[in-house]
């Protein structure tokens, strides 16, 4: 049986293709689309996993894009995937083509139940194109699940926003979170204390060096250079006490 695998992270496949490759299945790795279809053209491929979405990967549209093609829709397609997802992602993944999904890190033992399983039930392949999606509705599922995504991620930021101030807050010691360019983007109470300052929001936004120093330039004079330019300039990490 001949495997192609569609991934970007090929050194998470090693182990993976070592196993496979002793129990005589022939593994092919490719990163990216087009070496993926230039495999396809040479080579008679019995099973594709793809990674669902990476840097240079759209795991969605490859597969619709095969799914499409008559000489590429029965190969079984399975989507991997390092986040969970909802009943009816899944459900939309299926419907669209795909045999099924798997979550990273894969494992041999993942990989090897899908092939047992085709083996057994060669029909599970996605042989007909009948029954695929339009493409707008394939577009407003699709956008669904995007926006679903999207607003998971904001959420999970959001709340690590709040863990870190949190943990700067529990700190006794005055602690600025300054940018690139010097402003102050937040502090924790115990800055706030040592400015004399009740609300954040009338130094957010200012030079650190004007509201720490009440100076009108960057603090880089003897005895005292501004450690942020060691970071900007010599990319040094420090700690800076005032």
């Amino acid at each position: 049986m001949n495997i192609l695998f569609i991934y970007s992270n090929i050194s998470e496949l090693s182990a993976i293709e070592q196993n496979l490759n002793a129990q005589n299945y022939k593994i092919y790795i490719v990163t990216n689309v087009n070496d993926a279809i230039e495999t396809l053209n040479r080579i008679k491929i019995d099973i594709i996993f793809c990674d669902l979405l990476s840097e240079k990967i759209d795991g969605i549209q490859i597969m619709r894009t095969f799914k499409s093609s008559e000489k590429l829709y029965s190969i079984p397609f399975v989507l991997v995937s390092s986040s969970l997802y909802r009943d009816e992602d899944i459900s939309f993944f299926k419907k669209i083509g795909a045999l099924s999904i798997i979550e990273k890190p894969i494992s041999s033992k993942s990989i090897q139940n899908i092939l047992e399983s085709i083996l057994k039930n060669p029909q599970l392949s996605f042989g007909s194109r009948q029954g695929l999606l339009s493409d707008e509705e394939f577009l407003e599922e699709y956008s669904n699940i995007l926006t679903h995504r999207i607003k998971k991620r904001v959420r999970d930021m959001e709340a690590g926003q709040i863990y870190i101030l949190n943990l700067i807050n529990s700190i006794p010691s005055a602690i600025f979170l300054i940018d690139r360019d010097f402003r102050i983007y937040d502090l924790n109470d115990t800055a706030l204390k040592f400015l004399n300052i009740n609300r954040k929001e009338d130094i957010k936004g200012k030079n650190c060096y004007s509201v720490i120093y009440k100076g009108n330039s960057i603090c880089n004079f003897p005895g005292h250079r501004c450690p942020i330019l060691g970071v900007i300039q010599e990319k040094q990490t420090t700690e800076h006490y005032t």
